[in-house]
């Protein structure tokens, strides 16, 4: 507020201030907001952020499981191609690994 002409009475101070935060908050300035609000938000936050987390698990889990089915038609597959080349005691087995 420098180089402004001094105040005559309160209520000029506080259109003042007003015009002020009016201004900085059009300039980006995030204006100060109700706590319940904030919460509000925060927890809306929050439970979406747990139902994804939860929407990912599952589809990890159907990942998982249809890589398992996967690996058993593989290995029956290629169990099956061994005995035209004689290797009937040879065994195909495919790991699967998951990262923790």
């Amino acid at each position: 507020m420098a180089g402004l002409p001094p105040l005559r009475n309160a209520g000029e101070h506080v259109e003042r201030v007003r015009v002020e935060y009016r201004d900085s908050n059009n300039a980006g300035v995030s204006a100060p907001q109700d706590p319940a609000l904030v919460f509000a938000r925060t927890r809306a936050a929050a439970d979406t952020y747990l139902l994804t987390e939860a929407r990912y698990r599952e589809a990890a889990e159907n990942l998982s499981a249809a890589r398992g089915r996967a690996a058993g038609a593989l290995e029956r597959a290629v169990s099956a191609e061994l005995k035209p080349l004689r290797l009937e005691r040879a065994r195909f087995i495919a790991e699967i690994t998951t990262d923790p």
